[in-house]
């Protein structure tokens, strides 16, 4: 049990000092989803959750909505004729269009649409967890200190039971 408080102990310790790698290993993870969109495929794990956190968070790509310039499956359906074009999870009231021969709808945004979110996600996130940075702190400290208790109770527990 002590190996395992340390162990989670020098973790705490490590995220800390290594907090700005973390960074850019989320942003990298973020850019490599982003990759995987298809507005073709909205059952395709990867476009469902960029979908999904566009909307909740009220962002557009990674840095900012310009990164979906560089996204084949989106510019596949947007080429460059489409240059003002962006996924309907970039604003709260998307445009539809059919593609292809199955009529297959897909939603869009125009980037000068009313409410267009423009701030990239993953600046949108970190400033959430900023936010909460101190609660998130905190709980992990109080798991800690309730682990050393229980240690500490664990010991005087064999120190009783020895004695007798």
């Amino acid at each position: 049990v002590l190996v395992i408080f340390a162990i989670q102990i020098a973790g705490g310790i490590f995220g800390f000092v290594r907090r700005n790698d973390l960074e850019n290993i989320v942003t990298d993870g973020m850019k490599e989803t982003q990759l995987n969109y298809d507005p073709r495929d909205p059952d395709l794990t990867d476009t469902k959750a960029w979908d999904e956190v566009q909307r909740k968070v009220k962002c557009c790509g990674v840095d900012n909505y310009t990164n979906w310039n560089n996204i084949t499956g989106w510019r596949d359906v947007f080429d460059e004729s489409f240059p003002l074009v962006y996924p309907g999870s970039c604003c709260p009231f998307p445009n539809s269009t059919y593609i292809g021969t199955s009529n297959q709808t897909v939603q869009f945004c125009y980037v000068d649409a009313p409410d267009f979110y423009s701030q990239g996600c993953f600046d949108e996130i970190l400033s959430e967890v900023k936010q909460y940075w101190k609660a998130i702190a905190g709980a992990g400290v109080g798991v800690a200190v309730f682990e050393l208790l229980v240690i500490t109770m664990a010991c005087c527990l064999q120190t009783a039971i020895k004695k007798d």
